[in-house]
């Protein structure tokens, strides 16, 4: 199996724009101020950037990388029913099925209704 090296190049592009994380720093801020205490799952974690606003977050992607707590697809993800909060940060259309997407985290929210995602530039909180 060969290593995809996608995560590796997002986060050098990352690391090599202080402007675009100037701009990103609001965003993750922003989910950050909006999470309520517990654990919140970050789907889509890919260059692992949330994880230094969050640093509890267990941070998931598709795809592997080192600094990311776990690779699993958003649209079946391998968690419990009822055991985090969500927080995403550009992802929802790298989702093929959004419908399945929003049936799995409402297994996986349970009873904390909680998707903290960054869309366009705005920011959903409770999802009720």
């Amino acid at each position: 199996m060969s290593t995809d090296e996608r995560p590796f190049n997002y986060w050098i592009i990352w690391e090599d724009k202080p402007a675009l994380r100037a701009i990103y720093r609001t965003y993750y801020e922003e989910i950050r101020a909006r999470c309520r205490p517990g654990q919140t799952l970050e789907i889509g974690g890919g260059s692992g950037n949330l994880m230094n606003f969050m640093p509890a977050v267990i941070s998931t992607d598709v795809v592997s990388a080192p600094w990311l707590d776990a690779q699993a697809d958003a649209q079946r993800p391998p968690f419990a029913a009822a055991s985090f909060a969500i927080a995403m940060f550009d992802v929802l259309h790298h989702l093929e099925r959004l419908r399945l997407f929003f049936q799995e985290a409402e297994r996986v929210l349970g009873a904390r209704q909680e998707i903290n995602a960054q869309l366009g530039g705005w920011v959903l909180g409770e999802m009720v």
